[in-house]
């Protein structure tokens, strides 16, 4: 099977990527929750256990919310990062979004 680019660089990285953006509770502006946190836990253990490794993030992604659970998750299982290939995006903005 041929290999994808990244793979060139990355050998170990899966050809399917997660897309973290339901992470974190919604697209709303509600406090995180433990159930989120625990949400993000129960992604990442079924997504290794499927053999994908590599996840998505963006800075706004539930306005913020994905990657601070992710980063939650890492704080609290930090052997996680170890087995894990993250990529992200930064300085998407919302339409109405006022530009400082």
């Amino acid at each position: 099977m041929p290999r994808l680019p990244l793979q060139n660089v990355l050998p170990n990285v899966s050809s399917l990527v997660y897309g973290c953006m339901s992470l974190g509770g919604g697209w709303n502006n509600n406090a995180i929750c433990a159930d989120d946190i625990k949400q993000a836990h129960q992604v990442i253990d079924t997504a290794l256990d499927n053999q994908i490794n590599y996840f998505d993030h963006a800075d706004i992604y539930t306005f913020g919310k994905a990657e601070t659970v992710f980063g939650q998750v890492l704080k609290q299982q930090a052997s996680l990062r170890d087995k894990l290939y993250l990529q992200t995006k930064c300085g998407i903005r919302f339409e109405d979004s006022k530009v400082a």
